[in-house]
């Protein structure tokens, strides 16, 4: 059962709720056809990315309405109101990052239980990309 009709700010507690990150959900207009799920990841947060920047908003745009996916958006550590500090390596980020993918892929499952083939894209825009890879 969709939950989140217009997009919905949610926090996500990670390393036994040390961290949380900051992340926007949202389903598609009909999203009694959900076809599969999209996590999103935004430039490097030290040069001012975040869940907002104009390239991942129109992404998060086009995958809800042309592909029909949940779409999740998220600040990474120590951006926005999430907690924690951003590392240079991106050690930290890439372990949030497969973190909230496993989170997200559990609460799809539990939205759509009738959904079967679903997709699941992974994107990221610079230094999301990286994370996600």
């Amino acid at each position: 059962m969709p939950r989140y009709t217009v997009p919905t700010l949610l926090p996500v507690a990670l390393d036994n709720g040390q961290i949380y990150l900051e992340s926007v959900v949202q389903d598609p207009p009909n999203a009694s056809s959900c076809r599969g799920l999209a996590i999103l990841a935004h430039p490097l947060g030290r040069l001012g990315g975040s869940l907002d920047d104009p390239v991942i908003t129109h992404l998060a745009s086009l995958l809800l309405t042309h592909a029909q996916l949940r779409v999740v958006r998220f600040n990474s550590r120590g951006v926005g109101k999430s907690s924690g500090s951003p590392s240079w390596t991106g050690r930290s980020e890439c372990s949030d990052f497969q973190d909230l993918v496993l989170r997200c892929i559990d609460n799809f499952c539990l939205d759509f239980p009738d959904t079967s083939a679903a997709h699941i894209v992974d994107a990221g825009y610079s230094a999301g990309r990286l994370y996600g890879s």
